[in-house]
């Protein structure tokens, strides 16, 4: 359980600092609509991180290390493309 903890808290985290900044661009914008697009790949990768380690979880198998790995990679990647974007 605190192993789950230590993946999913930070992920949480994660989508609501990602839902305060959608909610707090201007859509009409082209560069905020490309922004936009980077934050919501970041919320639904994170749903789906958090989906796989409930699932996994409660079905009683262990996490895959190099899964989380991977898919945090895939996160910081689109912070720092939401960056240069921006």
């Amino acid at each position: 359980m605190l192993k789950t903890k230590r993946v999913v808290v930070p992920l949480v985290l994660l989508q609501a600092t990602s839902v305060l900044v959608l909610w707090s661009l201007d859509s009409v914008n082209r560069s905020s609509q490309e922004i936009i697009t980077l934050f919501l790949a970041i919320d639904l990768l994170s749903f789906a991180i958090i989906a796989h380690v409930y699932r996994s979880a409660r079905g009683g198998v262990t996490l895959g290390r190099r899964w989380i790995v991977a898919a945090g990679l895939a996160l910081l990647l689109l912070l720092f493309t939401t960056l240069f974007v921006s």
